[in-house]
């Protein structure tokens, strides 16, 4: 908090009068403020009365409460009314000897806690308490300022109006407007008798009276003299009846009703004006109503006044003070030394100046103002144009409400407007401020120049700063030694330009010279149409081109020790961003640190890249080189040669047209076509891939002689050939993974899909250790046939099958679930099934039942072997059942004869018992 408390310096030293005692205190006022705001709030304040600004004896201090300022933060309280505080060094307030000096009063206030406001010395000190101990005989007062305007002495009535004041150079008395009646009324000086008072003044008149007989004596009569001894009365009046014109008298003339007072000069009747006033020596005052006072003054004109030496009032209403000065238009008024007002209206003041147009101003030493309405102040300066003002050192302002301000600064067109040293407005409304300026031309305005050794000529133009230059139409030129030079060009920084049609040039130094291009930055240079350049030393001098970054550096990976280099977009619609970036050819991108696109249509990202191939070369990443037409490099120290080839990752060469190479330090064949380098030095390359130009693929060697060649090396776990997923575990085709001689196919999580066991001939689906040629743990489906081979050519000791049918007989089928807990490996379900139990069916059909090798000797069922022996038991049967039905046929023949036999009884029967 910064509290402010504005004192009125003691403006209120008046006594309070405590009944008849002598009295002790005087009224203080001050304003309390806390910043611009004013504190209204009801407030503690502490007074101390002490004998240094910083503290010293402390011989009063008391405490004001609850004073409460006003809506402007003003309080007032009378200083010896406080409650006594124990700090103080006296009793009472009247105990303080105020003869002792200096004495200092200090001011805090409780305001957010206690605020010292500051101490003022006490330059006054209040009379009655130095003087109520005694009598006076003689009382001196000593001025000790030397300002002649502030009084020594002043009495104020009850209005706080000053009526009586005390000067170093005289004494001034104030009679108040109003009319005041009896014997003390207006001002009066008088003899210390009862007689007539010498002087009288009332607010109705002044009267005078002066005694036939000589007083004799430094007191007697009246007179009013200087501090000297020796010379005439300042005012001396005799009642003379003659008038001795040729000394210094105070002459009242009757005919005119013109009262003179000086050596007066009256050669006719004509050389006093009606109702004139003269005071000097040898004045006039001609016109009627007219005033003429100093050394041989003239008043000519009607209601005029010439004071001075020798100065002349001749128009009516005129006005001329000073030596020699001559105010002849009407209303005119010249004041000063050889100054002349010659049109109505004008003023000339100072040394020299002249106002000749009406209304016109002149002030100062050999001013002139010489048009209607015109001002010109200062030394040597002119206003000429109309309305037109011309202030300081030979200033000019030539042109209509044209304005010239400074030293030596001229304003020559309508509505120009100059400001500082040499500075030159000369368009029309042309703005020129600052030192040697130059705003506008005769033909070109609108402009406006600001600074040192600015200019701004071009139409519309705008120049600002140290030795700017705006010299094209509607251009715009900011900082020291800016140049915007076209048409809508714009210069922005020291040293910037812009040189072209709608240029622009932003930083220190920056350059734009092409048509409609842009520099943004420190030593920016767009120097082609439509360039760009953005960033410290950025250059885009390509047509269409853009360069954005700063400066580069030393880089020695090049080779070289050349010093970094700015950002450049040289070629046509090139494009260059970053650090020491360069696309030199046609259509061109280089982004990074240091990068080079060096040919068409080339693209360089990254750091230290270069793409500088004949053509539509690329090199991405760190230190990525393609110099091969159409060719690409990406990644880290990358190397592209051959005509569209590529190299991708980690120090990978691609030197063979067409050419690709992948990975990390790949050995770079000239005669490959695609590689993959898994090396790990430069001195120990490799590739685990090559595809060469002949169309021969290794996987682990660079020279293939096949059209697929596998080289694997090492006898461990991880020489083999393998298919993995990484999101999940396992693989899905693996070689050798593990164990020599074999070929897995895998589901992630689960067991080996799919075995081929080359060591055993075996193939295993849902096992790893198959035990048959072909080993399925699970169901198969299919739609087609499974067919064995059964081509007799291939057989030898055949035997039919015998006792088929018998041995049907005994096969027991089953129905059974699986028992996962015997062997988890197996690839079984919860369904109910329908077979043979093996053990069971090889007490009957050994052939049919088969052991495997595995440790459990785990026994199967060829349910497919069981078919022959089906067919002959079916055989069997089918035997039976013929040997069965014809026995059955030739007993329902046997049958059918008796049944004939038996009818044919029953007909005789009955045809007998007919009978």
């Amino acid at each position: 908090m910064k509290t402010k408390l504005l004192l009125s310096a003691l403006l209120s030293f008046y006594f309070c009068l405590l009944s008849s005692q002598v009295p002790q205190g005087f009224n203080y006022q001050a304003i309390a403020r806390d910043g611009a705001t004013a504190i209204t709030i009801p407030l503690t304040v502490q007074i101390t009365i002490q004998s240094a600004s910083d503290g010293g004896t402390l011989f009063w201090v008391e405490k004001h409460f609850t004073v409460q300022p006003d809506d402007q933060g003003l309080f007032s309280l009378v200083v010896g009314r406080g409650v006594r505080q124990d700090a103080s060094t006296v009793s009472n307030f009247s105990d303080i000897d105020w003869s002792v000096t200096p004495k200092y009063i200090k001011t805090e206030i409780d305001y957010n806690g206690w605020q010292t406001m500051g101490s003022s010395e006490l330059l006054t000190v209040p009379y009655s308490m130095v003087a109520k101990a005694g009598t006076v005989e003689k009382l001196g007062v000593k001025g000790t300022t030397t300002n002649m305007t502030e009084a020594l002495f002043e009495v104020k009535n009850f209005n706080n109006q000053t009526v009586f004041a005390v000067y170093n150079d005289g004494v001034r008395a104030y009679v108040d407007k109003i009319t005041t009646k009896g014997a003390k009324g207006g001002f009066a000086i008088g003899g210390f008798g009862k007689g007539q008072d010498y002087l009288v003044v009332d607010p109705g008149n002044i009267k005078m009276y002066i005694d036939d007989q000589g007083l004799k004596g430094a007191k007697g009569g009246f007179a009013i003299g200087g501090f000297g001894t020796k010379g005439g009365n300042f005012f001396n009046v005799d009642a003379a009846d003659v008038a001795n014109v040729s000394g210094n008298k105070v002459l009242w003339y009757p005919l005119k009703n013109a009262f003179l007072s000086g050596k007066v000069l009256i050669a006719s009747p004509t050389d006093v004006g009606e109702n004139s006033f003269v005071s000097g020596f040898e004045s006039k005052a001609t016109g009627d109503y007219s005033q003429s006072m100093g050394y041989k003054t003239v008043a000519l004109g009607e209601k005029s006044t010439a004071m001075g030496n020798e100065s002349r009032s001749e128009g009516p209403f005129s006005f001329a003070m000073g030596l020699a000065s001559v105010a002849s238009g009407n209303s005119a008024a010249a004041i000063g030394g050889y100054c002349t007002a010659s049109a109505g209206s004008a003023m000339a003041m100072g040394w020299l100046s002249t106002a000749s147009g009406v209304a016109s101003f002149a002030s100062g030493n050999g001013c002139n103002a010489s048009a209607p309405n015109s001002q010109a102040m200062g030394w040597g300066s002119s206003a000429s144009g109309e309305a037109s003002t011309a202030i300081g050192n030979a200033c000019e302002a030539s042109g209509k409400n044209s304005f010239a301000f400074g030293d030596i600064s001229k304003a020559s067109n309508d509505n120009s407007y100059a400001f500082g040293k040499s500075s030159l407005a000369k368009g029309l409304s042309s703005y020129a401020f600052g030192e040697g300026v130059t705003a506008g031309s005769l033909t070109n305005g609108n402009c406006y120049a600001f600074g040192k050794s600015t200019q701004a000529t071009g139409s519309g133009s705008y120049a600002f700063g140290d030795g700017a230059i705006a010299s094209g139409t509607y251009a715009t030129a900011f900082g020291k030694s800016a140049q915007a030079t076209n048409t809508s060009s714009f210069a922005f920084g020291e040293s910037a330009q812009a040189t072209s049609a709608n240029s622009f040039a932003l930083g220190l130094g920056a350059t734009a010279f092409g048509q409609s291009c842009y520099a943004f930055g420190e030593s920016a240079q767009a120097s082609n149409q439509n360039s760009f350049a953005l960033g410290k030393g950025a250059t885009a001098s390509g047509s269409n081109s853009y360069a954005f970054g700063a400066w580069g550096q030393d880089d020695p990976n090049f080779g070289t020790n050349k010093p970094g280099s700015s950002t450049i977009a040289s070629g046509n619609n090139s494009f260059a961003a970053g650090q020491g970036a360069v696309a030199s050819g046609d259509n061109s991108v280089s982004i990074g640190f240091c990068t080079r696109a060096g040919s068409q249509a080339c693209v360089a990202m990254g750091m230290g890249s270069i793409a500088e191939g004949n053509h539509s070369a690329i090199a991405i990443g760190e230190y990525a080189k393609s110099f091969g037409y159409g060719s690409v490099a990406m990644g880290s120290w990358t190397y592209s040669t051959g005509m569209n080839s590529v190299a991708l990752g980690y120090a990978t060469h691609s030197i063979t047209n067409f050419s690709t190479a992948i990975g990390i330090f790949n050995l770079g064949l000239s005669n490959s076509l695609f590689e993959i380098g898994n090396g790990f030095a430069e001195e120990a390359r490799s590739n685990v891939l090559t595809v060469l130009g002949n169309g021969n693929m290794g996987l682990g060697t660079s020279a293939p002689d096949t059209k697929l060649e596998v080289a694997v090396t090492g006898n461990n776990a991880n020489a083999g050939i393998g298919i993995n997923r990484t999101s999940e575990g396992g693989k899905l085709i693996s070689l050798n993974q593990g164990e020599v001689g074999k070929l897995n196919f895998t589901v992630p999580g689960v067991v080996d899909l799919v075995t081929f066991d080359y060591n055993t001939l075996r193939v295993g689906i849902g096992t790893t250790a198959p035990g048959y040629t072909l080993h399925v743990n699970g169901s198969v489906a299919g739609i087609g046939a499974y067919v064995s081979l059964s081509d007799k050519r291939f057989k030898k000791d055949v035997q039919p099958i015998t006792g088929a049918l018998n041995k049907i007989m005994e096969l027991q089928g089953i129905t059974f679930n699986w028992d996962k807990t015997i062997n988890p490996e197996l690839n079984v379900d919860d369904n109910n099934h329908i077979g043979f139990s093996a053990q069971d069916i090889e007490k009957i059909l050994p052939q049919v039942v088969s052991t495997a090798t595995d440790k459990m000797q785990t026994k199967s069922v060829a349910y497919s072997d069981v078919v022959p022996v089906l067919v002959e038991a079916i055989k069997e049967q089918q035997t039976q059942i013929e040997s069965s039905q014809e026995e059955n046929r030739q007993l329902r023949t046997k049958l059918q004869t008796l049944e004939n036999r038996i009818g044919q009884i029953e007909s005789l029967l009955a045809k007998t018992s007919t009978n």
